[in-house]
Parts: structure tokens; C-alpha cells; sequence
């Protein structure tokens, strides 16, 4: 079978992290737009700070497949409306005493239903709906953090204050030295855009061959978006034919459940309509199932780059890399 997820998430700040929430939502059977619409905590629907209904870019950071309207925006601090990160404001979660418990009520709408009971009451249409997250240490202050001209800034997790999507130039060979890469990367990231996945991670899905047993119905890939490198990526999907980006989410992460490569979510829950799969899905789990990536060197040195072509061992192997497991950090 194939699946389909959305995104609706919005960043969330507290004391010593920096969280977003991603829900996604999954057809079992074909091809759909799930409408799934995050309340709480808010998702923001690739919305920021319009000041109309409708949002004003439906790839700015992940692809939502909802409506233009719908979704939250970013708040402001004060009665100003804000002009840089920090006078956004950021959504507090307080937690229980160091003994003890603390819930966090998460509540969306999907606007599809999700079918009956699977096993003794088939619909064409099922679902399954899976909660993750992604964190990372809260800076002080973010627009010091990310003018202190520290490249490693620029992978911050933020809302942004520009509407626009984060850019990417692609890469014109495989070939490239660490110089080439560094300046490929500092000169499509845009510190006031928001960011959820760093352009690492979209690079890699970008140069990273895509999984070929993946079933694709009657959807022909665009070769002419294939660029310089020859050969289709993990960009192209069934869902994604023509390898559209939406800020730096991987559409083939984003279609498919469990993903077979390493990702920055993690899983919180997933919610089925089949019963049998659940054991499934909490053994495949990134939380407590290593996947493995292939490691190889840039050009002429000996440090390992966050890319590589290949998807399995053998290929790997033969091209000079190390086929290495790794963990959820």
C-alpha cells in the first residue's frame, strides 16, 4: 500500500528547548488530502503573521495539503507586531514537579473521516494518524544566536519573520570538496525564514537515491527535474511526481511511515484503525529501531559528509562508503 501524511505544526518555545509538533495523517489506500488542522498546540498551516484569511505561502515550510485558510499565526510579545524572532510569542507548557506526571492536550481536526473498523468493516477509506516531534536546545536569544556568524546557527529551529521559502542549490556533481558544500549551504539558508528540517537533511534527501520498491500506480516521474546529478532522488514520490519542495522537508520521509532512514522526529504516537498493526509500528519505531545511513568523505579530505547517493549497503560499500546505524539522538 502506499501512504500519505501532512504536516501542520507551528515551533513552540520554553525554557531549555525548542519544540514543534508534527501530525501527519495517512491513506491507506489511495491518494488523498487528509485536512488535518493542529489546535493545540497551534499549527500553523505554513502561516506566519498575515494579516488576511487566506495564508500567503503553502510551501514555506512543509506541505500542510490543507486549504489556504486554516492554521495559526505566529503571536505577538507585545501590541507591536513583531519584526524579528524575538518579539514573537512563543507558547509555554509548564511541567509537573520533578515527581510526577504532565500531560499536554493535543487536539486537531481531520476534516476526511477515518473509515470503520478495518478488520471487520473495510472502507476504501483508512487512516492511521501519527504524532512526532523534533527539539533542540533553546538559544538565549535566537537573532544573537544566529548573527554570532556561527554556521552551525543556521540549522535553528524558528518561525522566521519573512514569509518566504528557504532556498537550495542543488548540487551539479557528487564530487564536491567540503569548501564547495559549506558554501552551497551558507548561501541558500536565510536566517529570518523559518526552518524546521536544515538544509542538510533536504540535501541528503535530495542527492540520496529514492527507494525504487516504492509503488507508484499510474504516476510518471518527472525526469526533467531530476537537475545535474542524472537520477530521480528521494524528492520524487508518487505523491510528489514533479520533486516539489516545501522549505526543507524530504517528500519521501513525508510520505511514508515508518521512514527507513535516519530523521530528526520523533514518534509520540501513532493512532490506528487496524488493531494488528500496532505491534508493527511500535517495533519499526525510530524511538527503538536503528536505521542506517551510508557515510563517505568529501573530495580530498577525510571528513565524512552529511550526503551520500546511496540508500543501501551494497551500494555503499562499493563506492567507497561505510554503511554506519545510528540511533535517535
Amino acid at each position: 500500500f502506499t501512504t500519505f501524511f501532512k504536516k501542520n505544526l507551528q515551533v513552540m518555545r520554553g525554557v531549555t528547548l525548542a519544540l514543534a509538533v508534527l501530525l501527519v495523517f495517512a491513506s491507506l489506500v489511495h491518494e488523498s488530502d487528509g485536512d488535518c488542522y493542529m489546535h493545540n498546540p497551534r499549527g500553523s498551516n505554513n502561516r506566519l503573521n498575515e494579516r488576511s484569511a487566506n495564508r500567503d505561502n503553502a510551501n514555506r515550510m512543509f506541505d500542510s495539503q490543507n486549504n489556504n485558510r486554516g492554521g495559526y499565526n505566529a503571536g505577538d510579545q507585545t501590541d507591536e507586531a513583531f519584526s524579528d524572532e524575538n518579539g514573537i510569542y512563543y507558547m509555554k507548557y509548564f511541567q509537573s514537579a520533578s515527581v510526577g506526571r504532565s500531560f499536554l492536550t493535543t487536539e486537531w481536526t481531520n476534516q476526511h473521516g477515518c473509515g470503520g473498523d478495518d478488520a471487520n468493516d473495510p472502507h476504501k477509506l483508512n487512516c492511521n494518524i501519527v504524532i512526532q516531534y523534533t527539539c533542540q536546545e533553546e538559544p538565549e536569544s535566537i537573532n544573537a544566536d544566529i548573527a554570532s556568524g556561527d554556521a552551525n546557527t543556521l540549522d535553528v529551529l524558528r518561525d522566521g519573520e519573512n514569509r518566504g521559502t528557504q532556498n537550495h542549490n542543488a548540487p551539479n556533481n557528487l564530487e564536491e570538496d567540503e569548501n564547495q558544500y559549506d558554501s552551497r549551504r551558507t548561501g541558500s539558508v536565510s536566517t529570518d525564514r523559518g526552518l524546521h528540517e536544515t538544509f542538510s537533511y533536504y540535501d541528503d534527501c535530495y542527492v540520496r537515491e529514492r527507494n525504487t520498491g516504492l509503488f507508484l500506480a499510474d504516476q510518471l516521474l518527472n525526469r526533467g527535474q531530476v537537475g545535474a546529478l542524472g537520477y530521480f532522488g528521494a524528492r520524487f514520490t508518487r505523491q510528489n511526481p514533479n520533486a516539489n519542495r516545501r522549505g526543507y522537508e524530504c517528500p519521501e520521509e513525508r510520505d511514508y511511515y515508518p521512514y527507513w532512514h535516519p530523521t530528526p522526529w520523533r514518534d509520540v504516537a501513532v493512532l490506528v484503525d487496524n488493531v494488528t498493526r500496532c505491534d508493527f509500528y511500535t517495533e519499526q519505531s525510530f524511538n527503538v529501531q536503528p536505521r542506517y545511513l551510508c557515510r563517505e568523505k568529501f573530495s580530498g579530505s577525510n571528513t565524512y559528509k552529511p550526503i551520500s547517493r546511496w540508500n543501501n549497503e551494497t551500494g555503499c560499500n562499493e563506492n567507497g562508503g561505510k554503511f554506519d546505524l545510528q540511533r535517535y539522538n
